[in-house]
């Protein structure tokens, strides 16, 4: 990969939600074990966790595909319906909900130096905008866009979800863009999209040793990290 551009180049930053900026406590993961579950559908954990990132419709496709099992749109969909309204309840009522520590300073630090933020996700637009909200994140006004992968024709690690959000905050060039997540779906989708800072998150679902293994210009262990990056960049 090319050398990252300096932090002055840099227009916009696009962040995961779940995981990268609003705290892990294994939710996504747990929800969808159970939903599976209730299917009587046999739990690969490791082969979960490696899918965590792409558009949720395709992890249940890669999921049941993985376990040798039918997967007809009509059991797609059924299964996706219950993940989804239960991923929603979850992000509405627990107490759990809450950013990850240190990403509001992350936030306000490219605030200041008048910096786009925006968020793409997994998810659907109807639970990142429950996240937001649940977070105060709309009330800060942190947000300049964001974006679900049902919002697009392929989600991670195809790069539509950064292209569309560049064209909304008016960034022509992606390598005056950087991409942060805690996923390899991640990673990959910041490397097709072509972006000039490509991060990782170590404090996820996927450890240091996981992320290494696919493009990447950094790799953090706390958001704190990416502030200090960007400082002596």
């Amino acid at each position: 990969m090319q050398t990252p551009p300096p932090f002055e180049e840099l227009q916009l930053f696009v962040f995961d939600i779940a995981g990268t900026t609003l705290n892990h406590k294994n939710e996504v993961n747990a929800c969808f074990e159970n939903t599976l579950e209730a299917h009587n559908i046999p739990i690969d954990r490791e082969h979960l966790n490696s899918i965590m990132g792409y558009k949720k419709r395709v992890a249940i496709q890669m999921a049941l595909a993985h376990q040798g099992l039918d997967d007809e749109d009509k059991i797609v969909d059924k299964i996706h319906d219950e993940f989804l309204a239960a991923m929603n309840d979850y992000y509405e009522t627990s107490s759990e909900v809450e950013a990850e520590e240190g990403i509001t300073e992350v936030f306000e630090f490219l605030r200041a130096h008048d910096k786009k933020i925006a968020l793409d996700t997994g998810f659907s637009r109807s639970t990142a905008e429950i996240i937001i909200h649940r977070v105060g994140w709309d009330a800060k006004h942190y947000i300049d866009a964001f974006i679900g992968s049902d919002e697009v024709p392929q989600g991670r690690p195809a790069p539509h979800m950064i292209h569309r959000l560049m064209k909304e905050c008016g960034v022509q060039d992606a390598s005056h863009v950087a991409k942060t997540g805690d996923t390899p779906s991640d990673l990959l989708e910041g490397k097709e999209a072509g972006v000039g800072l490509n991060v990782g998150v170590t404090y996820g679902t996927h450890s240091q040793t996981e992320l290494s293994a696919y493009d990447h210009d950094l790799l953090i262990g706390h958001p704190s990290e990416l502030i200090d990056y960007l400082k002596a960049h």
